[in-house]
């Protein structure tokens, strides 16, 4: 499964009732977000070498829907894709799932504004990056 949220839900992070807790939902898909949405893929060290190794994302927004709660032992796998984007942010939507059944144990969609992490600034991609970007937009089904 190769990804931190993937595995079985443990007794740690489980309530007195045996589901799990929220905060360990959240911390599966953070945990998870650099092995899903890497961007490796960005062309910076030719249209932007400023940024080269240091462009990161500040997330200003986070909604999560919980659909149902596991329970320990029951497993669970993340799904992400990049919903929308601009040159300065990104919208990134992660689904935790039951991996045999596919059904959806919570949803979260995060803005996230990128960040140049030397300057401590938000930045613009240049039109050549935001180009490679939105090209791997996956947009949700009407």
């Amino acid at each position: 499964l190769g990804s931190p949220a993937a595995g079985a839900v443990t007794m740690a992070d489980v309530d007195v009732f045996g589901q799990m807790r929220p905060e360990h939902v959240l911390e599966r898909i953070s945990q998870a977000i650099p092995h899903q949405l890497g961007r490796a893929h960005l062309p910076l060290a030719q249209y932007m070498p400023e940024l080269a190794g240091h462009l990161g994302g500040a997330t200003v927004e986070l909604g999560t829907t919980y659909y149902r709660w596991p329970r320990a032992g029951e497993r669970l796998v993340l799904r992400s894709a990049l919903s929308d984007a601009t040159p300065k942010t990104c919208r990134l939507t992660h689904w935790l799932l039951d991996p045999a059944t596919g059904q959806a144990w919570a949803d979260t969609e995060m803005l996230i504004v990128n960040f140049d992490l030397n300057a401590r600034a938000a930045v613009a991609l240049s039109p050549e990056v935001f180009a490679v970007l939105a090209a791997g937009i996956t947009r949700k089904a009407d």
